[in-house]
């Protein structure tokens, strides 16, 4: 789910963005323990290093780690192979409810939108997260067809939700390494997305 025109200075907000910065750290060290036991040795000093600046540890910095020791040629084979959801080093995150994260994004200011619904593999689910609250689909996705954008068109029509595009870019090449500007999006629903939130512009 995706948050668009929060207010990144709101103490609920960042109270939860700390509680899931610090479990993404304990995920990234159980990951790399779990790789080690597999015969993947990676250091999380080196993680941390390869992440830079960036505060949110994931698996495609642990992923770029094993690519530099030259075990895997790509981020995209070391998510087949290992980190995958049902990969031997794959560990569970921690995570809000679908509802949760509505709810903390509105009361940020911001426009909750469901991100590729394609990806989600079941309508029902997606019907389920409309009824949550979300206020916008992601309907221009690298991942959907033709026949699915018109899909989500027609469910966004029908139950008023922002219609939203992008890329999927992490900032780093990743599983689907599409870059900022593959997917725009026509200036009229960027104008529709700022009028569903708080945002004031000018």
């Amino acid at each position: 789910i995706l948050g668009y025109y929060i207010d990144i200075f709101n103490t609920e907000l960042r109270s939860q963005l700390d509680i899931l910065t610090a479990h993404r750290l304990e995920r990234a060290k159980e990951t790399i323990t779990k790789l080690s036991q597999l015969g993947y040795f990676i250091t999380y000093q080196r993680v941390l290093e390869l992440a830079g600046k960036a505060t949110s540890i994931g698996r495609p910095h642990i992923a770029k780690a094993l690519v530099e020791k030259g075990y895997f040629s790509t981020i995209s084979e070391v998510f087949m192979t290992l980190l995958g959801k049902n990969g031997p080093a794959y560990v569970p995150h921690y995570k809000l409810s679908p509802k949760q994260i509505i709810e903390l994004i509105k009361k940020a200011g911001g426009v909750p939108v469901l991100a590729h619904p394609g990806l989600v593999g079941n309508d029902d689910l997606v019907l389920d997260i409309i009824r949550s609250g979300i206020l916008g689909l992601e309907v221009y996705h690298p991942k959907h067809d033709g026949a699915q954008i018109q899909k989500y068109l027609m469910i966004a029509d029908t139950h008023q939700l922002v219609v939203t595009g992008g890329s999927d870019f992490h900032g780093i090449p990743a599983r689907f390494p599409h870059k900022l500007g593959i997917f725009t999006i026509p200036a009229d629903l960027i104008c529709q997305l700022q009028k569903r939130s708080k945002y004031e512009v000018g």
